[in-house]
């Protein structure tokens, strides 16, 4: 699972304009990717518990066979989702 975490910084800069801390990349960096850990964690309680199955929560992240898009990517681009009633 890759994260993007300019974006995260982006968006605790703006929550968060005087805490100096997030002008730095690294820190930043170790803050996202710790997000993501404290995100599976949450998810494999859930399989553990067998409220969920582990393809219900993880497909969505599989690479395809191109080795760099997701699932998530292709039903995104593709004409697989539900259009509007419009």
């Amino acid at each position: 699972m890759l994260t993007n975490w300019r974006l995260f910084q982006d968006v605790l800069r703006e929550q968060q304009p005087n805490n100096r801390k997030w002008l730095d990349d690294d820190a930043c960096y170790r803050v996202a990717w710790r997000v993501i850990r404290d995100w599976v964690m949450s998810q494999m309680a859930l399989i553990e518990t067998e409220m969920v199955k582990t393809e219900q929560v993880f497909l969505p992240y599989a690479i395809t066979q191109d080795g760099v898009s997701t699932i998530y990517d292709r039903v995104l681009n593709s004409n697989l989702l539900l259009q509007s009633g419009d």
